[in-house]
C-alpha cells in the first residue's frame, strides 16, 4: 500500500513540474506576442536631434545674421555628392538667429554639405547617421559629425555648434587716389561690390554676387537697377543727381578746401573719391555706409 501511494506521489509531481514548464512556456510567448503587438499597434519613433549652426565673428563673437553682415535669405546649404539642396530652417526667434538642419538622420546615411551665403561657401560639414531600433524605439545615431574648413566651438548643454568666421576689415580704395578733371569722370555704369560702417569694427557687406547698377547719365538722372531689396541706399528706380566741385559743408571755414561730391535727389551728401575702375561715395560722416563700385562700362 505505501508503495502504490509513493508512486501516486512520484507521478503526480511529475506531472506539476511538466505543468509548471508549459505554463512558464506559455507566460513567455504570450508576454512576446503583447511585446510584438505594441510594436505594431503603437511603435515609439524618435526623430533625429537637429543640427544646429550658429555663424559669429571670429575676432567680436557677434553673431553676423544680428550684426547685418549676412542675411538669412541668402542662405543655401547643398549635398555635396549631388549638389541637390538640403532643406534647413532659419532660426530668428528672440534674435537668436541660427541655422537648423533637422532633414538629416531620418534614414541610415552619410552626407557631405557645404553651407554658402551669397554664392560664396563658409564650411562645409560632414555628418554619419545611423538609424536604430531597440526596444521597440526607434532613434538615431549619430557616429560622426565633422565641421570642415572653419573653426568652430560645440556648446555641450545646447548643442550648438558655433562657426567662427575670419571676418576681413573691408577697404575699397586703399592708396593714392586719382585726380578729378571733369564732372563726366562719374558717367556710366557702375556695379555696387561692397560697403562698410567705419563706426562699427569688422562690419562690412559683399555685394559682389549682387547686380546692383548705378547708371549716371550726362542729363542728371541716376538709374539704379538690380535692387530689388533695396540694399545698396537707393532702390530701383531714377534719380536726380550732381556732381560738383564746391565746399562740402555749408559752413564751411576759411581754410576749408574745395572738393569733389556727389548730391542725390533728396540732398544727401555723398563723399567721392575714385581710383583706376573703383569708385567710393560714402555718408560715413553721419554714421552711415561707404559704397565702393565697380566700372562696369
Amino acid at each position: 500500500m505505501f508503495i502504490k501511494v509513493l508512486q501516486l506521489v512520484i507521478i503526480t509531481s511529475n506531472k506539476v513540474k511538466q505543468t509548471a514548464k508549459i505554463l512558464i512556456i506559455l507566460t513567455i510567448i504570450l508576454n512576446q506576442s503583447c511585446v510584438n503587438n505594441d510594436c505594431e499597434n503603437e511603435p515609439y519613433f524618435t526623430p533625429p536631434s537637429p543640427l544646429n549652426f550658429e555663424l559669429v565673428n571670429k575676432s567680436t563673437n557677434e553673431n553676423l545674421f544680428t550684426n547685418g553682415t549676412y542675411e538669412s535669405n541668402k542662405i543655401e546649404i547643398l549635398n555635396i555628392a549631388d549638389n541637390s539642396s538640403i532643406e534647413y530652417s532659419f532660426i530668428n526667434e528672440d534674435d537668436i538667429n541660427i541655422i537648423q538642419i533637422g532633414s538629416i538622420g531620418w534614414k541610415s546615411e552619410i552626407v557631405e554639405g557645404s553651407v554658402k551665403i551669397n554664392g560664396s561657401e563658409i564650411f562645409t560639414f560632414y555628418v554619419d547617421a545611423k538609424r536604430l531600433s531597440e526596444n521597440c524605439i526607434s532613434y538615431t545615431k549619430y557616429d560622426e559629425i565633422r565641421i570642415e574648413n572653419k573653426e568652430y566651438e560645440l556648446d555641450h548643454q545646447s548643442g550648438v555648434y558655433k562657426i567662427l568666421v575670419d571676418v576681413k576689415r573691408y577697404e575699397c580704395i586703399v592708396g593714392k587716389v586719382d585726380s578729378i578733371v571733369s564732372s563726366d569722370q562719374i558717367l556710366g555704369k557702375w556695379k555696387i561690390t561692397g560697403a562698410r560702417n567705419p563706426w562699427f569694427v569688422n562690419r562690412f557687406y559683399d555685394y559682389s554676387n549682387e547686380n546692383i547698377i548705378y547708371n549716371f547719365l550726362s542729363n542728371g538722372i541716376l538709374i539704379v537697377t538690380g535692387n530689388e531689396n533695396h540694399k545698396g541706399a537707393y532702390a530701383n528706380g531714377e534719380y536726380n543727381y550732381v556732381f560738383k566741385y564746391g565746399y562740402f559743408s555749408d559752413y564751411h571755414s576759411p581754410n576749408e578746401p574745395k572738393i569733389w561730391y556727389l548730391t542725390i535727389d533728396d540732398g544727401l551728401e555723398w563723399t567721392y573719391k575714385s581710383q583706376d575702375t573703383l569708385m567710393q561715395i560714402g555718408q560715413s560722416y553721419t554714421d552711415m555706409n561707404d559704397y565702393c563700385l565697380k566700372r562696369e562700362d
